[in-house]
């Protein structure tokens, strides 16, 4: 039984906000409706919003409705009701001096492996990256009274004893917090380590009200549009988002205050939602840089910079900022900004035809509906309806029956490249994506076992999986600078992951085509055109690779298809 307030007939009582009470509303987890090799599905409320946010140390968070999960087993779960301790690395003991002479040896905890750092009181303002940037470092420190040593870390306390961190489960009003649960602070000072460009490293001392440990984080500088003022920009503990405003004039290695931004402050069209933007490509590229090296970044971004226009970038990405000045150029807006990709991907630029398969030309409906055929042997695509989708989606799951049970991957986008070389020749390249040989299971080559082409009347079909391996690599570019894979973007910060970043992208099945393409014919006077087929979607890294490919071919070079 509960008061109820008679006129409202809400529950009696002041009224509890998720601001003033730090009252933060949504489930506890979320269980797993279906796996795959590497997928797990999980069902939300129809009108739940969920973004996704890759880690420097693998792991992935989501938030729905702004609250931050993670998996935890078989349960997508709050993450401060997880146990991260497993995830908590020691780093080596690294004395600091003290009073009296003497040292003492900090006991400090990562979530991975920390990178390289520029030497304290390091200020270069030139523009470069920093590896370092996604790494947080923090220091346990002791509790008067009780054993061991404490950090807090994602909205939990652990106790460290014997160098192995373990979740506190206790009353931690008793360690002499004030309340029974960890309660971020609105408002905190901070100090500059050093920095690189826009990129910098802070200490806090104590994130959480009545805590005292060390965290050094990876913060953003960006000046405002006026440059009137430096904005410090910080994410700390995976959603509690700070700022601190420094006045033009006014030394950045002075003490800085860092204050909380909310809900409201990163709303759509405020500051707080440009400083997270710049902030999400910053952490994309910086952790690009640490998993591929600088040097082959570097080098990438060559090409990037040379076809992002052409290929449908605007000239200006930072154009449309109101309150922050950037240096961003069209190759790194489509590199490392996730909207500024899927602009990229879904506009015609770089290709004659980019469409859907109910859209595209009908001369090149009906080749494709010809070779789906001829792959299953058998009556497999529609393409008598005009300007009907052809539904070549649904080959996927028909290939996926044909394929033995010990299999235990989901049904694989299946695309080809019907190349027309100046010569004459007729050539189709056909792959499944993945590394799994799967294509060889497709009816035309599974008839001719062993055999990586099989003629089929003035054509050639080639499986490019056969007796072929292909790197595992999300940035891959060759010596002329030509893209065979690019990492994705980061779509959602809040549930951010690095192995986002280290997901094999030159395992798409257009990628590998565009690559045995390249390296069969360098000189792309060789090839009349090249029609492309692919039962999903482009993804957003492979449609760069496609639309420089077709850039490189010069006028009709390339038509795309699927769906």
């Amino acid at each position: 039984h509960y008061l109820v307030d008679p006129l409202s007939t809400r529950p009696y009582g002041p009224r509890l906000t998720p601001r003033n009470h730090e009252l933060s509303l949504g489930r506890s987890s979320y269980s797993t409706v279906k796996k795959t090799d590497d997928l797990v599905f999980i069902e939300l409320p129809e009108q739940a919003h969920a973004r996704y946010q890759f880690d420097i140390d693998g792991r992935t968070t989501v938030f729905i409705d702004d609250v931050p999960y993670r998996l935890d087993g078989e349960e997508l779960r709050r993450v401060e009701l997880i146990d991260d301790s497993s995830a908590l690395t020691s780093v080596p003991c690294r004395p600091r001096r003290a009073p009296n002479n003497s040292s003492e040896c900090l006991s400090s905890f990562v979530t991975g492996t920390p990178a390289p750092t520029p030497e304290v009181g390091s200020f270069d303002e030139t523009k470069g990256y920093a590896p370092w940037f996604g790494d947080r470092v923090s220091d346990a420190v002791s509790r008067p009274g009780h054993d061991g040593l404490f950090v807090t870390h994602e909205g939990n306390l652990y106790q460290i004893i014997d160098n192995i961190p373990k979740l506190y489960t206790g009353d931690i009003t008793e360690l002499g917090f004030a309340r029974k649960w960890l309660v971020p602070r609105r408002e905190m000072p901070a100090s500059l380590m050093f920095r690189k460009g826009i990129y910098g490293r802070i200490e806090v001392k104590g994130v959480y009200e009545g805590a005292e440990d060390p965290h050094r984080i990876g913060v953003i500088l960006v000046p405002s549009i006026d440059e009137s003022s430096t904005y410090v920009f910080s994410r700390i503990n995976t959603n509690k988002y700070y700022v601190a405003t420094v006045p033009k004039g006014q030394s950045l290695s002075e003490p800085l205050t860092l204050k909380r931004l909310f809900n409201a402050d990163m709303a759509e069209g405020t500051l707080g939602a440009e400083l997270l933007t710049v902030y999400t490509g910053s952490l994309s590229a910086n952790n690009i840089a640490r998993i591929h090296s600088k040097e082959a970044l570097e080098f990438a971004m060559k090409t990037m910079d040379e076809i992002a226009i052409p290929i449908g970038t605007t000239p200006n990405p930072a154009g449309n900022m109101k309150f922050l000045k950037v240096d961003t150029s069209p190759g790194e807006a489509l590199m490392f900004d996730h909207s500024t990709r899927m602009i990229v991907t879904r506009l015609p630029e770089g290709a004659t035809t980019w469409s859907r398969s109910k859209d595209a030309p009908e001369d090149l409906r009906q080749s494709t509906a010809n070779i789906f055929d001829t792959l299953f042997m058998s009556p497999t695509i529609d393409a008598s309806n005009a300007n009907s989708a052809l539904r070549i989606n649904q080959t996927m799951q028909k290939l996926h029956q044909l394929i033995p049970r010990r299999r235990s991957f989901n049904p694989r986008n299946i695309a080809y490249a019907d190349v027309m070389t100046s010569s004459g020749q007729r050539e189709i390249y056909v792959s499944v994506s993945g590394a799994q040989q799967a294509t060889g299971h497709l009816p035309l080559f599974k008839q001719h076992l062993g055999a990586d082409s099989v003629p089929v009347g003035g054509s050639t079909y080639f499986n490019i999986d056969m007796n072929q391996s292909f790197p595992h690599t999300s940035l891959d570019v060759t010596a002329e600078g030509k893209l065979l894979a690019i990492p994705t973007t980061i779509k959602d910060i809040d549930t951010y992951k690095p192995v986002q970043s280290i997901k094999p992208t030159s395992l798409d099945s257009e990628s590998k085509l565009i690559r045995v393409i390249r390296e069969k014919y360098p000189d792309p006077k060789a090839i009349k055109s090249v029609d492309i087929a692919t039962t999903m979607p482009p993804c957003e890294s492979c449609s760069i690779v496609m639309k420089q490919f077709g850039y490189d071919g010069g006028e009709n070079a390339l038509q795309v298809l699927w769906s």
